[in-house]
């Protein structure tokens, strides 16, 4: 009878080990799944330590901490995979920007026919054409020069828009900086936007 209660008291102190290991180890990310092998077994010598009616409390313990680990096992590994869901969803949606700008950009071709101020030293013009490469008609179409001076100073931008630009269509824009013409030494192309 002695050795009977031994072995009871020998799981419950079994199952408060297992479950103080366990318990320990379900905080760490990753590694936590071996929390879950100390738990089941904190769990299984816990009843046995119970039913056995010897060291009691501590096979109560030891499965009480069991039980807890699996929660908080459980919780630690949905929002580290929720963290990593997000993040996969962020870079794939920043694919998709990506995608999405550089196939804006296949959708038009663009010439630069020349560059020149008038007369007047007043306005300053870029003028080529756009062309719209896909079957979409766009309602409205602009197109955007960023212009500067001798020293490379960004002193504004050139623009030019229209609407109505039909599928595989061209548009002769001229694109109008407004500012004093003879500071202007170059503008260079920016963007084209539409929808």
């Amino acid at each position: 009878m002695e050795e009977k209660k031994q072995g009871g008291k020998g799981l419950a102190i079994a199952s408060l080990v297992l479950g103080i290991l366990a318990i320990i180890n379900s905080f760490i990310p990753f590694l936590n799944f071996i929390s879950y092998i100390f738990a089941i077994l904190a769990i299984i010598f816990g009843i046995i330590g119970i039913v056995k009616k010897n060291g009691r409390g501590l096979a109560i313990a030891g499965l009480v901490l069991g039980v807890i680990t699996f929660i908080i096992a459980t919780s630690i590994n949905i929002a580290t995979s929720s963290v990593i869901d997000d993040t996969l969803d962020n870079s794939s949606v920043e694919s998709k920007t990506k995608t999405t700008e550089e196939t804006k950009k296949a959708k038009y071709e663009y010439t630069v026919d020349r560059q020149y101020g008038d007369e007047y030293g007043i306005s300053y013009y870029i003028e080529g054409s756009v062309k719209n490469n896909t079957d979409k008609k766009y309602s409205y179409l602009q197109i955007e020069f960023i212009c500067y001076d001798s020293e490379g100073n960004n002193l504004g931008t050139a623009v030019d828009n229209t609407n109505n630009l039909l599928g595989n269509q061209t548009w002769k824009y001229k694109a109008l900086f407004m500012g004093t013409a003879e500071n202007v030494d170059h503008c260079d192309f920016h963007e084209i936007t539409g929808w």
